[in-house]
């Protein structure tokens, strides 16, 4: 059985729905322009929109192929099948984003490896608080090799389903 990871919403991916946004209407607004009959004026501003809405697209294009290939990376660790378990610690708020004037929500786990030495991870953002109930279970941390640089952390079991209405 194939397991799918969840990660949700990334700052990466924000930026790149506003690139993108910004993008299409640049590039629409310089083509408009570009069509205008020509006349005393010259062809300036609709140039300056046609070039910033390309490379905005652009700059869409390449953070969109940057998730796609982080997406898919995380789904050949989980399905290789290696992993830990390590102990929820903390439940903390995501200082580094903030959208519509809230913070995302992070859970950090711990794991002891055989030589003493403690790792940390950190889950992917969360919309919503989980329950502080879950702050000692044990999770399921799927890596790629022993220096656990990559790592996906398996909430779905632990995580209550959350509904907002």
């Amino acid at each position: 059985m194939e397991r799918k990871i969840k990660l949700g919403i990334t700052p990466a991916g924000i930026v790149a729905i506003v690139f993108g946004c910004l993008g299409i209407i640049y590039l629409f607004l310089g083509l408009g322009l570009l069509q205008l009959p020509k006349g005393t004026e010259d062809n300036t501003v609709g140039i300056v929109f046609t070039v910033l809405g390309s490379i905005f697209l652009l700059s869409n294009l390449i953070l969109l192929i940057c998730m796609v290939f982080q997406r898919k990376r995380l789904q050949k660790i989980v399905e290789a099948g290696k992993y830990i378990w390590g102990e929820i610690t903390e439940i903390t708020a995501n200082y580094n984003v903030r959208v519509n004037n809230r913070n995302p929500f992070i859970i950090l786990v711990r794991y002891q490896d055989r030589f003493g030495n403690i790792h940390i991870f950190r889950s992917s953002n969360l919309k919503a608080y989980p329950d502080r109930s879950v702050i000692g279970k044990q999770v399921k941390v799927y890596y790629e090799d022993e220096s656990y640089k990559r790592y996906y952390i398996d909430l779905e079991g632990v995580l209550p389903r959350v509904i907002e209405h």
